[in-house]
C-alpha cells in the first residue's frame, strides 16, 4: 500500500545550511498564537477593580470631609524695637507706607486694639519687683564689705600654709580717724590678719576692737588714712531702721552674702519673729524668713527702703531648714554703740527662762525668770543668786522678764550696782531675798577663768525680805 504521497517523499529544498551540513540548526520557532479570550477576561478585571477603588476613595472623602476643617496658619508677629520704628517712620514719611494714603487703615488701627494678655501684664509687674529689689540692694551694696581673717601656720617641712575665713561686715559708722565695721566674731577669732574688701574692692587691713560674747558682734576698725580717697566716695555708712515695725508677712531683702557667697542677694517674706534666742544677762528675738541661705551666711536683712532691720545670724537659727535666720536690728543698737565706742559692757553672768502670768497660774511659779544657771566668777553668784531661784524685780521695778533686765543691764557700766528681788524655794514655801550686784564687765570667756581671785568682786551678803 501505498501510504505515502509523492509530495511526502520529496525532499525539502535546502534554503540554507551551516558550515557542519546540519540544517535543523536554523530552523525558526515561531510563537504560538495569542489567547484572544484570556486577554479580555484580564483586562475587564482591571476596569472592575479600577472602580470599586474609585466608588470605594469618593465614599470614604464625603464621610470624612466635615471631620476637621482646615485652618489658617498664624505666625506672631515680632516685637517692634525702636529701631524698626524709627524706620518704619521714615518710610512713612518718604511715602514708601501705604498707610498714610488711606485714612480709613489708620482708623482701624485705632479702634483695633488688642486686649491686655493677664500674663503679660503680670509678668510685667514680676519684673518691675524684682529690679525694684536689685536696685535697692545694690544700694545697700555700699554699706558692706567681706571681713577676712587670716591665720598662718608651717609645718615640719618649713611650708607655710594660709587660712582664710570671711563674712560681711556693716558699715557701721566713721568716727573720724577710722571705719567702723560690724561682723561676727568667729571670723577674726584668733586671726593674725585681718583684711576687708571695700565696696570699690579695695583690700585694707583692718583690727580688731571690741566683741560681744554672748552673741559674738565684733567690731573692726579700718584706718581712713588706708583708704583711697577715690574708695572713701563709694563707702556709706548704713542706716539702721526700726525692726519693732517689721512683722510677719513683711517683705525684706537679705543682702551680702546669704547664700555663702559674697555681693549677692535674695528677697522673700519675714515667716515667723517670735523665735527666741536665750543668752547671757538676757534674750533676742529672731527673723526667720521664706529665703533659702547657707549655713555659713551672713550679711544684713533691708526693708523696702534700704533700712537695715535684721543681722543674719545663722548660728541663732532653731532648725536646719537653710532658711535666713536674723536678729533685729533695734535690741543690738545699744550694743552696738557700746561696741563701737570700745566701751566696756556690763554682765552679771545670769542664764534663765521667763515665766509668764499665765505659766505662773498653772504652775503656782512666781512670775519672772527662772534662774537656769549663773556663770563661774560672775556678779551674780558673788552675790549669792543660784540656779533655781526667781528673778521678780530689779531696781524695784516689779514686772521683769529677760529682755528688760538686758535692757536695764545695757543703761548701767561696770562698778554700778543693781537691786535684785528674788524668791527662793524654801521648806515652808518661796522666800523673799534682795541681792545687791555689783555690775561687772563681759569678757572672753577664756578670759572670765583667767581673772585672779583677788579681782574678783567681793560677795554682797543677801537682805531677806
Amino acid at each position: 500500500m501505498n501510504f505515502m504521497d509523492e509530495k511526502d517523499l520529496k525532499p525539502e529544498k535546502k534554503t540554507e545550511e551551516n558550515e557542519d551540513g546540519y540544517s535543523f540548526m536554523n530552523e525558526t520557532v515561531k510563537p504560538p498564537p495569542p489567547d484572544v479570550g484570556k486577554l479580555r477576561k484580564t483586562i475587564l478585571k482591571l476596569i472592575a477593580a479600577g472602580a470599586i477603588f474609585g466608588l470605594t476613595a469618593g465614599l470614604i472623602f464625603r464621610l470624612t470631609s466635615g471631620i476637621g476643617e482646615q485652618s489658617p496658619v498664624k505666625i506672631p508677629e515680632d516685637t517692634v524695637s525702636e529701631a524698626s520704628l524709627e524706620s518704619a517712620e521714615s518710610q512713612t514719611e518718604s511715602g514708601e507706607s501705604s498707610s498714610e494714603s488711606s485714612p480709613e487703615n489708620d482708623s482701624d488701627e485705632n479702634e483695633s486694639v488688642p486686649p491686655v494678655d493677664p500674663a503679660e501684664e503680670a509678668m510685667d509687674q514680676y519684673k518691675l519687683v524684682h529690679e525694684t529689689m536689685r536696685k535697692t540692694a545694690e544700694a545697700v551694696q555700699s554699706s558692706l564689705v567681706t571681713v577676712s581673717g587670716i591665720t598662718s601656720s608651717e609645718d615640719w617641712f618649713h611650708i607655710t600654709d594660709t587660712d582664710s575665713r570671711s563674712a560681711s561686715g556693716l558699715i557701721i559708722a566713721e568716727n573720724g580717724q577710722s571705719l567702723l565695721i560690724l561682723t561676727d566674731h568667729k571670723v577674726v577669732d584668733g586671726a593674725e590678719r585681718i583684711a576687708v574688701t571695700l565696696p570699690g574692692g579695695t583690700i585694707a587691713e583692718a583690727s580688731y576692737l571690741k566683741h560681744d560674747p554672748p552673741t559674738g558682734l565684733t567690731i573692726v576698725s579700718v584706718p581712713l588714712s588706708g583708704i583711697p580717697a577715690k574708695e572713701r566716695s563709694k563707702i556709706t555708712a548704713a542706716t539702721l531702721g526700726n525692726s519693732y515695725s517689721v512683722s510677719y508677712g513683711s517683705p525684706v531683702i537679705a543682702v551680702g552674702a546669704p547664700i555663702g557667697v559674697p555681693d549677692s542677694f535674695a528677697y522673700g517674706t519675714i515667716l515667723s519673729s517670735s523665735g527666741i534666742k536665750t543668752v547671757t544677762d538676757g534674750e533676742y528675738s529672731l527673723f526667720t524668713t521664706d529665703i533659702n541661705g547657707s549655713s555659713n551666711g551672713s550679711g544684713v536683712l533691708v526693708n523696702l527702703d534700704g533700712q537695715v532691720v535684721g543681722f543674719i545670724m545663722q548660728d541663732f537659727a532653731q532648725n536646719d531648714s537653710g532658711s535666713i535666720t536674723a536678729v533685729p536690728i533695734s535690741p543690738l543698737k545699744s550694743l552696738i554703740e557700746l561696741l563701737s565706742n570700745n566701751k566696756p559692757l556690763p554682765y552679771i553672768g545670769v542664764e534663765g527662762q521667763d515665766v509668764s502670768q499665765a505659766v505662773s497660774k498653772e504652775t503656782d511659779m512666781p512670775e519672772g525668770i527662772y534662774v537656769t544657771s549663773v556663770a563661774a566668777d560672775s556678779p551674780a553668784l558673788s552675790s549669792g543668786l543660784m540656779p533655781g531661784d526667781f528673778i521678780v524685780s530689779v531696781d524695784e521695778s516689779k514686772t521683769i522678764t529677760l529682755r528688760l533686765l538686758h535692757d536695764r543691764l545695757m543703761n548701767k557700766a561696770p562698778g554700778d550696782t543693781m537691786k535684785v528681788g528674788v524668791k527662793r524655794l524654801g521648806a515652808d514655801g518661796y522666800v523673799d531675798f534682795t541681792f545687791t550686784m555689783t555690775v561687772g564687765e563681759a569678757l572672753k570667756p577664756h578670759e572670765n577663768t583667767e581673772q585672779p581671785a583677788a579681782e574678783s568682786a567681793p560677795a554682797d551678803k543677801p537682805t531677806e525680805s
